[in-house]
């Protein structure tokens, strides 16, 4: 392919060359090592920090490896270099990139939050009405969300959960199950039709009561240095474990691109980074203001997608009024493309047909069309759907 194309990639450059196109987007090394008739081994110690061998024996590259779930990530890299230093340097490079912890300070601990383990409800229940922990239950069905809170008779009949914590008609356990299933507790009356009607009066105490139990558990839950540090680890752990994928497309040579015209006589470094993230991913949106440049992310995205082999038959689908506009643009950008601009005089009656087929069997780099596209006889043309 260096050859065809009329130069040597550098390593940095073969990333594209060695995708392979099928789904799990692995690093071709052979391929590579074909390219450039050096060793596999010298190829990867060259590009070592670029890409990481994973420890479920794959290959990634830099940008996808240090992204997503990184404290998973570590722990399995961490597991895997107490076995095989080779894995030390995904160690230190996860460790680079872990997200800053976020403080107890932070954190709104409620009850009723999914993460806080039921154990510490219990403990909780237990400080509150003084009672042993043998004398709780607390149930947590995280499928459907939903959380109970049972006591046996002798805790569920003192003093501190029927009347210090609760109300004369709801109890301290029963307000605290109401607020672990984020319900706000009303109390009803019931007439003598059979009807009910809402006891505003036990109905304001109760929701006073529940306030307050909330208010206290929010202090309660960080106020032992143990249990502070532990929920402060399960909540980082668990929702602050996340960092986002950068794409760095300053590598990419874009052969056969016309730069005249162009700032700086090149694409710009956020349109190289657009691209190289199309290159990257099945699915790719481009959230640039008008003027950015998004139609040359697109015209050069096509191209280097065909030319590596990611795609066979790049489509470009615009509005009707557009699509010569697309076209002379894709030109002006690729002059040596071959492009099949569909215009509306080929959706005209009597020529749907061919322009389908032509889309369908004829070599080109890139087909633009008109959107909505033109309803035709799939069955006629099955190689369109491919």
């Amino acid at each position: 392919m260096g050859v065809l194309l009329g130069f040597l990639p550098s390593l940095s450059q073969l990333f594209l060359f060695g995708k392979r196109s099928n789904e799990t987007g692995g690093i071709d090394w052979e391929r590579m090592a074909a390219l450039t008739g050096t060793g596999v081994k010298e190829i990867q110690a060259e590009l070592e920090g670029q890409v990481y061998r994973t420890p479920e024996g794959g290959w990634e590259t830099a940008d996808a490896y240090l992204s997503g779930d990184v404290r998973a990530k570590l722990k399995t890299a961490e597991a895997a270099a107490e076995i095989n230093p080779l894995y030390r340097s995904n160690v230190d490079a996860l460790k680079a990139v872990q997200p800053a912890d976020i403080l107890p300070g932070d954190i709104h601990a409620r009850l009723g939050a999914s993460w806080i383990p039921r154990s510490d409800i219990r403990d909780f229940i237990c400080e509150l009405l003084q009672v042993p922990k043998g004398e709780v239950t607390v149930g947590h069905a995280g499928e459907i969300a939903s959380w109970s809170v049972r006591l046996n008779y002798t805790a569920a009949h003192t003093v501190s959960n029927t009347a210090t914590y609760g109300t004369k008609r709801m109890s301290a356990s029963d307000l605290i199950e109401d607020a672990l299933n984020m319900r706000v507790p009303t109390v009803y009356d019931a007439l003598e039709d059979g009807t009910r009607v809402v006891n505003q009066t036990e109905t304001i105490a109760a929701r006073e009561a529940q306030q307050k139990l909330k208010d206290r558990f929010a202090t309660w839950i960080w106020e032992d240095a143990e249990r502070t540090e532990r929920l402060a680890r399960l909540y980082n752990d668990t929702f602050n474990n996340l960092r986002l994928r950068t794409y760095d497309g300053s590598h990419l040579a874009f052969p056969g691109m016309n730069r005249m015209g162009l700032r700086n006589n090149d694409l710009d470094p956020h349109q190289k980074n657009a691209v190289w993230r199309m290159l990257q991913n099945r699915n790719t949106l481009i959230g640039h203001c008008v003027g950015a440049g998004k139609t040359n992310e697109i015209t050069a995205a096509c191209m280097e997608l065909k030319r590596v082999g990611l795609a066979k038959k790049p489509m470009i689908v615009v509005p009707n009024h557009l699509v010569e506009q697309w076209g002379s643009a894709f030109l002006a950008l690729y002059p040596q493309a071959n492009i099949f601009v569909a215009g509306k005089d080929f959706f005209k009656a009597g020529n749907r047909e061919k322009a389908m087929a032509r889309i369908a069997t004829v070599f080109t780099l890139c087909t633009t069309v008109p959107f909505p596209p033109p309803k035709v006889n799939e069955r006629s043309y099955p190689q369109a759907r491919k």
